[in-house]
């Protein structure tokens, strides 16, 4: 006659946790890490752009000056009266947040350089050229110059109204 003994043997003697089935942790588990992992970092970067700058594609260089009747890029004066052809667009800030409808990673502060000139001078030459505005209402600055050039005909006064407000802009 042969005996046989029968056992049992309790898994979590040998393993800490009962994920655990000897010493390797179940694939559910493991996905369910993974997601969790992928979320805090999607929500990390997500709460990180609202205070982190775009990044400047390029570098800034030089100086321009609007006085009232002229400007001033890198010591090369060009009178506003032998400007022909005058652009110039400001709204973009440093610091300023867009109006975005949809969540992003990408940094959402801007650096201000957006804003540019363009005009043609007397020799025919067409000139671009961007500058930085360093807060909101840092286009007020520009109010004397652009005055002048609606008064000699050289920007429209919807155009100068668009750049700096209905306050802002004298037509006398």
């Amino acid at each position: 006659m042969v005996y046989i003994d029968s056992f049992s043997v309790d898994i979590s003697k040998y393993c800490s946790t009962q994920r655990y089935i000897c010493g390797h942790m179940d694939s559910l588990s493991i996905l369910n890490n993974q997601i969790v992992s992928v979320f805090l970092i999607t929500m990390y970067y997500l709460f990180v752009s609202f205070f982190t700058y775009q990044s400047l594609n390029g570098s800034l260089s030089g100086k321009i000056l609007f006085e009232n009747s002229s400007l001033v890029i890198q010591g090369e004066v060009f009178d506003l009266q032998d400007i022909n052809e005058l652009d110039l667009a400001l709204g973009d800030y440093y610091g300023k947040k867009p109006l975005r409808l949809y969540k992003s990673v990408n940094p959402m502060l801007s650096q201000g350089v957006g804003n540019y000139i363009t005009f043609t001078d007397k020799t025919g030459q067409t000139h671009v050229v961007y500058f930085k505005l360093e807060n909101q209402n840092s286009c007020l600055s520009l109010t004397a110059f652009v005055n002048k050039a609606v008064k000699l005909n050289k920007m429209s006064v919807h155009d100068a109204i668009e750049l700096l407000g209905i306050e802002n802009v004298s037509i006398n």
